[in-house]
């Protein structure tokens, strides 16, 4: 349930910037409402993402170490995967 609130306030603020600065976008109610899409969803939804983020690699690293199995190949497969 979190992680589907952080990632949909994530895609709302970023599908704003696919046409952000177009003419059609200068009413007041689209001001108004890119308001308040900032201020309810723009640093909240990417703090509460980072958070999440975090905490999966901590329940990672604490499964890893409970079965005694080494982290670190598996954490660096993860990164190749995520950057790539």
């Amino acid at each position: 349930m979190v992680w589907g609130f952080a990632l949909f306030g994530v895609l709302l603020v970023n599908m704003f910037s696919f046409d952000a600065y177009s003419i059609a976008w200068n009413e007041p109610g689209d001001k108004i409402a890119f308001s308040v899409m900032q201020f309810f969803f723009e640093t909240k939804s990417w703090r509460l993402f980072s958070f999440l983020f975090g905490f999966g690699f901590a329940l990672q690293l604490s499964r890893a170490e409970e079965c005694g199995s080494k982290f670190a190949p598996v954490y660096l497969r993860r990164l190749v995967i995520l950057f790539s």
